[in-house]
């Protein structure tokens, strides 16, 4: 177990070397999402989405499967002191019903776990208590918990972009605003940022690319995220 600051905040978060980390890709995430009221985070690893964003929302809710990434995230906000803001569900996404009321959500944060690198999986054993693969049982609880004109985040692997976009329309949920991440200008983005509106009419905008990296040193955009600001 490695005890961490959680970069651009003021607080502290346990993660295990060997098994879960959370990746860059949480890290823009947190940046792009412009969180407000009550949040969800549905495979929350061990807590970097909600570290970043706790500031800015009035209580989050938190979803994942596996007990050892769950203790190592209550750790974290026990030492952070912030057991009155944040709430832990070590369930299945698939379970979520049962444990949150229908449309008592304003945002929604998702790094999805198995196509991300936010929650790295050490071993097969770990690999295998996920939560569901399959993209359609978070967007269909992002349905299910978003209020009319809640906001859904998600970043995601490119080649999943279309199966994301069909998803999100059937459920209602209109993306409204991509911007494309890349390592450098030399080289194809890797993943998409998305941001999506429930019940919202059809039209996005498409941002500029976010560039990481210029002339082998860290773009500016890049430093903003380290520092936690928005983006």
């Amino acid at each position: 177990m490695k005890r961490d600051y959680v970069p651009g905040t003021k607080y502290i978060i346990y993660q295990d070397e060997n098994s879960f980390k959370y990746g860059t890709d949480s890290l823009i995430l947190s940046s792009f999402a412009k969180v407000k009221g009550v949040c969800a985070d549905f495979g929350s690893g061990t807590g970097i989405l909600c570290l970043r964003l706790i500031d800015k929302a009035t209580k989050f809710i938190n979803f994942e499967i596996n007990e050892n990434a769950v203790k190592l995230l209550n750790k974290s906000i026990i030492e952070n002191h912030l057991d009155d803001k944040i709430i832990n569900y070590n369930i299945d996404i698939s379970d979520v019903k049962n444990f949150v009321l229908h449309q008592s959500v304003d945002t929604i944060v998702i790094n999805p776990p198995y196509y991300n690198s936010g929650m790295r999986a050490g071993n097969d054993t770990i690999a295998k208590a996920r939560h569901s693969e399959r993209l359609d049982d978070f967007v269909n609880v992002a349905k299910y918990m978003l209020k009319n004109g809640g906001t859904l985040y998600i970043v995601i692997a490119v080649e999943r972009m279309i199966d994301l976009f069909i998803l999100l329309r059937d459920a209602s949920i209109e993306p409204k605003k991509i911007r494309f991440v890349k390592k450098n200008f030399n080289t194809k983005a890797s993943l998409i940022l998305v941001k999506a509106v429930k019940q919202a009419k059809c039209g996005f905008n498409i941002e500029q690319d976010l560039v990481l990296y210029e002339n082998d040193k860290i773009s500016h955009d890049f430093e903003k995220i380290y520092n936690n600001e928005e983006i």
